[in-house]
């Protein structure tokens, strides 16, 4: 056995794999979609969930294979070192936790948690929804990533921008229990109204206030403005 052995093996995991998951995280997708827009037709789910589940899975299933080879190649070169036999060797790869049921699982979780995700965001882009924030369980569990996302988009932020951590929806890691909530921002919300500008103070125009007509003194400091009658002309007169 050689470390060699290891790239005769066939690691191309999305012709094995990818037809099956991405049916996996349509179901999953499916149901988000339907529970948050329940009028939708299948058609428009489908269409909504397929680009992503076919571009997504190929990511998650690139990086898997990478990374278990990369392990594969670790546990078998500490083998040889070490003299184990082949025997000893495949059970060591079965106990090793990247090979386990229990990183099965959590690996499980995490994409059916990201299929839910994805399925309620497209749902509200469906229904013209522009805005989101994130929420989290409050508790003394939450990842610090969790509670910025969470602080920082307190007064909602657009949908198609990125939370602090950098993630468009949850979740943010395994076994994150976030939540992310939609809406449509009201018209004008979070926008300020300037207050209309004071009225200059009326000033004033003149020390002696006279009758354009007859000359007559109609007041003194009369400020612009000001309505008089003339008792000689019997007019109104509007100081200047």
């Amino acid at each position: 056995m050689e470390v060699a052995d290891v790239d005769g093996y066939d690691w191309n995991w999305n012709a094995k794999y990818q037809a099956e998951m991405i049916q996996e995280l349509m179901k999953v997708f499916r149901v988000s979609f339907g529970t948050e827009l329940p009028d939708a037709s299948p058609d428009v789910i489908d269409l909504a969930g397929k680009m992503w589940a076919e571009e997504h899975s190929e990511q998650v299933l690139n990086t898997m294979s990478a990374t278990t080879k990369k392990r594969v190649q670790v546990v078998i070169e500490e083998a040889i070192e070490s003299g184990q036999s082949i025997g000893a060797t495949t059970a060591t790869l079965r106990k090793d936790y990247a090979f386990s049921a229990e990183k099965a699982k959590v690996i499980a979780r995490t994409e059916t948690a990201r299929a839910l995700g994805v399925g309620v965001k497209q749902a509200a882009i469906s229904q013209g929804r522009d805005e989101k924030r994130w929420i989290t369980s409050g508790d003394d569990l939450v990842s610090d990533e969790c509670r910025e996302n969470e602080s920082k988009s307190s007064n909602w932020i657009p949908i198609g921008e990125a939370f602090a951590s950098g993630v468009d929806t949850v979740p943010q890691h395994p076994n994150c229990r976030c939540d992310v909530q939609y809406r449509t921002k009201e018209l004008g919300a979070d926008v300020v109204i300037p207050p209309p500008p004071e009225k200059p103070p009326k000033r004033s125009v003149m020390l002696e206030f006279r009758c354009t007509k007859c000359n007559h003194l109609l007041g003194r400091d009369v400020s612009e403005g000001t309505r008089i009658l003339c008792r000689h002309c019997k007019a109104e007169r509007i100081a200047p």
